[in-house]
């Protein structure tokens, strides 16, 4: 008999929690997303020299990406620039229509969304976001 190319491995219920949302957005099985995860964090520890920390710093504008390394910037570039599937492209467009999302608008305002498109203010920028 062959041996099996699948393996068990125990995770967090948070993890696996995290995951399925995930991986519902990205039209991945729960398996699929956490496999993309191991790989994107394989590739972030075999680049020399380059951290996920200056990566997830540049993600959230706190770091300029212009000064990340080539390889952080190939990942930035990834993780930033993944285009999202016609299916999450749908799921956005349902709840931009029924209200709920909750982001950050042009303004830095973190706002929710409301049924039939408008927005309602849920926190002001920090002062020094303005």
């Amino acid at each position: 008999m062959g041996r099996s190319r699948l393996a068990s491995i125990k995770l967090s219920a948070e993890l696996v929690e995290e995951a399925r949302r995930d991986a519902a957005l990205f039209q991945r099985s729960i398996g699929g997303q956490v496999e993309h995860w191991a790989r994107l964090g394989k590739a972030i520890e075999a680049a020399p020299g380059m951290t996920l920390a200056r990566v997830r710093a540049a993600l959230a504008g706190r770091l300029d990406a212009e000064s990340l390394e080539i390889e952080e910037r190939e990942t930035f570039e990834d993780l930033l620039f993944r285009a999202p599937s016609p299916e999450a492209e749908a799921y956005f467009e349902q709840l931009r229509r029924e209200g709920g999302g909750v982001g950050y608008d042009a303004e830095g305002r973190l706002v929710r969304g409301l049924p039939g498109g408008g927005e309602e203010v849920i926190a002001q920028a920090p002062a020094g976001d303005r």
